[in-house]
């Protein structure tokens, strides 16, 4: 191990795609190591009549589905859709043995509409951008049948 003296400590604007990849490379590696890594991109879309509605980024692992994007056209709002993208997501992470799952969101975004779904709020970091609330919720599964329909397409 170099002594500190020797260390460069450099702070960059734009992100050193090497560098970047040690990082995710070395944290992937000790987690592994410590729990195993079972991580996988979990992705739903909603396209009707050719045209992207909206959809829903994730990824499973651990047990769990971390919902890191869901986003719904301004013209598809209020029509179901991110509920049947919410609830595709929540059946095949099920399927794949999840338990649960969790994301943070803005008060200007969706909160009310993840507690709507079932997901409880765990934890809020105020003045995150400044003057709003970041909140981060989570829902725990209620054990879906295996042989049970997956959700319909209504979207």
């Amino acid at each position: 191990m170099p002594s500190l003296e020797l260390v460069s400590l450099d702070v960059h604007d734009l992100r050193s795609q090497a560098w970047a990849e040690k990082v995710q490379q070395g944290l992937m590696q000790f987690n592994q190591s410590k729990h195993g890594f079972d991580f996988a991109p979990l992705c739903v879309f909603a396209i009707a009549n050719g045209e992207f509605l909206g959809g829903l980024i994730g990824t499973t692992g651990w047990s769990w589905l971390n919902i890191d994007m869901l986003f719904v056209e301004e013209r598809a709002r209020r029509q179901g859709v991110a509920k049947a993208l919410l609830e595709m997501a929540e059946y095949k992470a099920s399927m794949l043995g999840c338990i649960g799952a969790y994301v943070d969101t803005f008060d200007f975004q969706a909160p009310l509409f993840y507690e709507t779904q079932g997901f409880r709020c765990f934890g809020v970091l105020d003045d995150m951008p400044p003057g709003r609330r970041r909140f981060y919720l989570k829902k725990q599964f209620e054990q879906f049948e295996k042989d049970r329909q997956e959700p319909s397409d209504a979207a």
